[in-house]
């Protein structure tokens, strides 16, 4: 039930000399109050939202509505913007903190009925415009400032941007220089006779700095700014038509990996990064994390690059404990380091022995036994057997057949480990005969259902590799016929 009332009453004496309400709907079951009002000086929208806080607390309200009926709130279109702007992104910020690294560098200008938003990058715009920015401008407008304007997003000419971009990368590297060789100044007074308990850092790009790295796996389109951490795979640079360059690397933390892209002005700006850029390093980066059209994926624009030693994990125990339960990668969906890889690190941490003890099987055993016998340390040699009822048949219609035979070795990949939900998108397969691969089958099977982006990190295959493929009802018989009678041996089953 909505009850009209036109008001003057103590409730609003205190904002008299602001505004004028013209009228009051006030909504009982739920509350609320919406304001109509005539303003009598310039308020900004953020004053405006204050009074509708204001009252909320003051009458225990659920919400508060106040529009601006008519009032002193510019001369005209291009006033109004222009004065409000710095006022509306901070009420956009409120709302959507995600916008706020991508806007700070925005203009705004008014054409015609448009109001136009210029951001740096056409990259930005895309962004700004795939989170429906433009929307949130428009009903912003309209519904305080009853200003029905189109909001546009462009960007900077492409020229003008990259040149910009660069003349300040030119800027950040001749600090770089700078900062570089005070950093091997105070490394080298540190390392005279002196210890260094933390980690070495190094600027590879714009300044140092000290926040605190986030998991790439936790990374979004709504990141923003952030920091990540990692090690540098798949350098790749390349050259513009118009003598500029991009160099990207790819970085990892173990949770996930990213894409860092960075563009540069000259070649010798791009001798002195690749020294710090370049596979294996370690380093920390801070950046935007925005939405790339290119690579149609995340990326990182970095604004600083540091080296860092990466901080390995330690036994500081007085005593040392011997590890008696150690899975290689010889156990089936389970250990993932080699048995090298993980006598090492016992060694590193100053343990005496360690016991491999892999799911029923003892192929790392000679790995152990070589790598134990240079590191000075010893393998206690173990397994982890399975019971099997021999009470109960495991096998049917068997009869003997030779390893020297022909028989046929299949694989198949699936959108998932569901039997009756999941559908079948590869099968792989080889004859063998006198152990040699006498003949093989690979298809790609459209499951005619969406593969999930987990599967294709581990399979590698995504939907548009299966968009033409057949069907399996189409590819099964084929598989069938290059079987014939041979029988079938299924890998890692």
């Amino acid at each position: 039930m909505q009850n009209k009332s036109n008001t003057s009453t103590s409730p609003f004496d205190q904002y008299l000399d602001i505004f004028e309400v013209r009228s009051l709907k006030v909504f009982q079951k739920s509350r609320k109050w919406e304001l109509n009002v005539k303003l009598k000086d310039f308020t900004y929208i953020q004053q405006i939202k204050g009074i509708e806080e204001n009252l909320i607390n003051a009458f225990n309200l659920t919400g508060v509505k106040i529009s601006v009926e008519e009032g002193i709130i510019g001369n005209c279109h291009t006033s109004i913007i222009r004065n409000h702007w710095t006022d509306l992104k901070q009420m956009i910020f409120s709302k959507n903190p995600a916008f706020i690294g991508f806007l700070k560098d925005a203009v705004v200008d008014v054409h015609d009925n448009n109001t136009v938003i210029t951001v740096p990058t056409k990259i930005i715009a895309d962004y700004l415009l795939v989170r429906k920015c433009d929307k949130i401008f428009e009903d912003y407008l309209k519904s305080y400032l009853k200003l029905d304007s189109r909001i546009l997003i462009k960007y900077k000419d492409e020229t003008f941007v990259e040149k910009e971009y660069l003349d300040s990368i030119n800027k950040e590297e001749q600090l770089l220089v700078k900062r570089v060789l005070e950093n091997k100044a105070s490394y080298s007074n540190k390392s005279d006779g002196k210890s260094n308990d933390g980690p070495r850092e190094s600027v590879i790009l714009g300044k140092p700095f000290n926040d605190k790295p986030v998991r790439i796996s936790e990374l979004n389109d709504d990141s923003g700014r952030v920091a990540i951490e990692g090690g540098i795979f798949g350098v790749e640079v390349k050259n513009l038509n118009n003598g500029k360059t991009i160099i990207c690397f790819n970085i990892s933390d173990f949770t996930n990996s990213i894409t860092v892209k960075l563009f540069v002005k000259d070649e010798g700006s791009t001798a002195k990064l690749l020294e710090g850029i370049a596979e294996g390093k370690y380093v920390r980066v801070k950046g935007d994390v925005q939405f790339d059209t290119y690579l149609k994926e995340i990326v990182v624009f970095p604004q600083n690059i540091i080296e860092v030693e990466r901080v390995k994990r330690t036994d500081k125990a007085q005593e040392k404990r011997i590890e008696l339960h150690a899975h290689t990668s010889m156990s089936s969906m389970d250990g993932m380091c080699s048995a090298s890889q993980l006598i090492k690190r016992a060694k590193e941490w100053g343990h005496k022995a360690i016991a491999i003890t892999d799911h029923g099987v003892v192929q790392s055993f000679p790995e152990a036994y070589e790598t134990a016998k240079k590191a000075g340390i010893k393998v206690i040699y173990g397994v982890e057997g399975y019971f099997i009822n021999d009470g109960v048949p495991i096998i049917y219609n068997e009869k003997e057949y030779g390893l020297k035979e022909e028989f046929v070795v299949f694989d198949i990949e699936t959108t998932g480990l569901s039997a009756s939900n999941d559908k079948i998108t590869e099968i792989g397969a080889v004859k063998l005969k006198n152990g040699r691969i006498s003949d093989t089958f690979s298809r790609l099977i459209n499951p005619e259902i969406d593969i999930p982006s987990k599967i294709t990190e581990l399979t590698g295959i995504t939907n548009d590799m299966v968009a033409n493929e057949k069907t399996i009802a189409e590819v099964l018989p084929e598989f069938i016929a290059f079987i014939g009678e041979l029988p079938v041996v299924a890998h890692n089953a």
